[in-house]
């Protein structure tokens, strides 16, 4: 019975690294892969230039006095919000420095 057991645990030792390169820890990208990946953050960049040019078109068709409206709205916003605490629960759960 013993050389049974010794003869699973070398087989085991023995599968041990075979095993342990089965994974490999740094993938490298194919090209094909690189391309998708560029070409997916231009389509990003490509989509925040047309938010923004769209934010820009709202803002010139609007007459002059809701020009104004929005920009005291703004203002007033930006002054209510600095300085605030965040939610209390997010508070007891942000990691400690």
């Amino acid at each position: 019975m013993k050389k049974v057991w010794l003869k699973i645990v070398v087989l085991m030792l023995m599968l041990l690294p075979v095993v342990a390169f089965a994974q490999d820890s740094n993938p490298k990208a194919t090209k094909a892969q690189k391309k998708a990946d560029t070409k997916k953050q231009e389509q990003q960049m490509n989509e925040k230039k047309a938010e923004i040019e769209g934010r820009k078109m709202h803002k010139a068709i609007q007459t002059p006095e809701v020009r104004k409206r929005m920009k005291k709205s703004a203002k007033e916003a930006d002054r209510w919000n600095t300085g605030r605490r965040k939610f209390f629960i997010a508070r007891w759960f942000e990691k400690k420095r």
